[in-house]
């Protein structure tokens, strides 16, 4: 699956293992999440699912209507 990361730091060598387990195919990192400019660019990708350490619940709950998310717990 097409995935993005959106994480201020990088990966750790765990979470890259996990996600390459999962069949994740990270297409782009992004430090920030910008829905309006970020989702249709996404969708126009392929990105099928969003990796993501952390975001503030509004922005979550965005993200959430938008793709499938899963969440790394630190």
């Amino acid at each position: 699956m097409k995935a993005v990361v959106v994480s201020r730091h990088a990966l750790l060598g765990a979470q890259q293992r996990a996600l390459t387990e999962l069949g994740a195919e990270v297409t782009e990192t992004t430090a920030q999440y910008d829905p309006d400019a970020d989702n249709a660019r996404w969708r126009a990708q392929g990105v099928e699912a969003v990796f993501t350490i952390a975001l503030p619940p509004a922005l979550l709950a965005r993200l959430c209507a938008a793709f499938r998310v899963f969440t790394f717990d630190m």
